[in-house]
């Protein structure tokens, strides 16, 4: 019997640790993430602060978050507000085509233009049960989830990212706060650039 709690002690130490260490990784790639963001938030600051270019900003910007979220694809729109309608101001990992249609974009017509009204994320998990499925390239460029994410700064839209997923979506693997302060950051460097 004492041969049996001493095992069953060890094995208890030895799953406490094991479980100790996951929620230790999980938080420092929580905090790795965190740093990540302000890092290039820091950094879309400083480019505007340096450099008058609106398109090199947006390139940059939209480099730097599909890099971090390891996804396929993205593209920027700008707000012209003289005309009431979304410019494309920088695109990335889609086909020519799929952004050529994109400029096509009007508030109101897409879920792109449905973010940029109602200033709100929107998480589509399955592009497929989505009636914007084709428009986004969801059978062509295979495209399978996307993330809308509004530019707002000072409660005033400035744009939107969308950004493009492929493969199945991995819950949690969007992060809503970090994609939603990203948008925020960006608006703020627009309005100071």
């Amino acid at each position: 019997y004492h041969l049996i709690f001493a095992i069953s002690g060890y094995a208890t130490l030895i799953l406490a640790g094991v479980i100790s260490q996951s929620r230790e990784r999980a938080v420092l790639s929580s905090m790795i993430m965190e740093e990540r963001q302000q890092r290039a938030a820091s950094e879309i600051t400083q480019l505007t602060a340096s450099n008058s270019n609106l398109l090199e900003l947006l390139n940059f910007s939209l480099d730097r978050i599909l890099k971090m979220l390891g996804l396929s694809g993205g593209a920027i729109h700008v707000f012209h507000k003289a005309r009431e309608s979304l410019v494309l101001g920088s695109y990335q990992g889609l086909s020519a085509r799929l952004a050529r249609r994109l400029e096509t974009i009007e508030i109101g017509d897409t879920s792109i233009g449905q973010t940029a009204k109602n200033k709100r994320l929107l998480v589509i998990r399955n592009l497929r049960l989505s009636q914007d499925y084709e428009f986004f390239g969801g059978q062509q460029d295979g495209f399978t989830h996307m993330a809308l994410v509004p530019i707002v700064s000072e409660g005033e839209n400035w744009g939107v990212i969308t950004l493009f997923g492929k493969g199945s979506y991995r819950p949690g693997s969007l992060q809503v706060d970090l994609l939603e302060q990203f948008g925020e950051q960006l608006g703020a460097a627009l309005v100071l650039g």
